[in-house]
């Protein structure tokens, strides 16, 4: 009867064993993010995690951080200006833009002149907004913007009439050709100044690091299988003092 028991007991704590080190095998990977990352959370401001910030390619997209698009690009004169989800940047610099309906843009007499559904902006070269025009003859909207023939502002309106001006007071019905212009192709260079502009600084290293430590890094599984962790460090405490006191015994 004593040997049953006995045997019992002790292939009981062979399981447990084998628990303990298959749980510890399996929570290991995670237990070692928990452990890496909980240092330096503990120091953030040692360390000045809240004010170094991570512009890597593959962590922005994974925060969703990447633009949705690449937006509509216009040359204007020597410069690139886009437009992005309600905002107009000059060379990868964003502008101060109200909030608009964009339409297009063209280059006039050194200036950028961007054109949105009720209103004309003129822009410096430096992307500096000097004015916005909202008095445009009849109050349809505007469709196109372009230039004449005789080097005008050309607006075309919903009901298809088209006014010219050159000097945005004086609006004069106009039936000639007009030149638009045309989306383009960013250059390499100047997309990544766009991209960095709208990506902005970047995610602070204490956001990484806290949320690599909670699991919300993972997803929205990501919390759950951390507290699946959490539970585990607590089984295998108890696991590791049984199979010490049984040894000691």
């Amino acid at each position: 009867m004593k040997r049953k028991v006995f045997k019992r007991r002790a292939l009981l704590q062979k399981k447990i064993l084998a628990w303990h080190r298959n749980l510890g095998l399996s929570c290991s990977i995670l237990l070692v993010i928990i452990l890496i990352t909980g240092i330096p959370l503990n120091h953030v401001e040692y360390f000045g995690l809240d004010r170094k910030f991570i512009k890597n390619n593959f962590i922005q997209t994974w925060y969703g951080m990447e633009p949705t698009s690449e937006g509509v690009s216009y040359k204007v004169g020597d410069k690139w200006l886009t437009y992005l989800d309600g905002s107009l940047y000059l060379n990868g610099s964003e502008l101060d833009t109200p909030s608009i309906s964009f339409i297009g843009a063209i280059f006039f007499n050194d200036s950028i002149i961007v054109a949105s559904k009720y209103s004309l902006m003129i822009y410096t070269l430096d992307g500096t907004l000097v004015e916005n025009i909202f008095d445009i003859g009849t109050p349809n909207p505007i469709v196109r913007i372009g230039r004449s023939e005789d080097n005008r502002v050309v607006i075309q309106k919903e009901n298809s009439d088209k006014l010219a001006t050159a000097d945005f007071f004086k609006w004069s019905n106009y039936d000639l050709r007009v030149t638009s212009n045309k989306p383009g192709q960013l250059p390499n260079e100047i997309r990544e100044e766009f991209l960095n502009s709208v990506r902005g600084k970047g995610l602070p290293w204490s956001r990484l690091l806290l949320d690599l430590h909670s699991g919300r890094f993972f997803g929205n599984w990501g919390p759950y299988i951390f507290d699946i962790v959490a539970i585990s460090l607590l089984v295998l405490v108890f696991t590791g003092f049984y199979n010490w006191y049984k040894t000691r015994r």
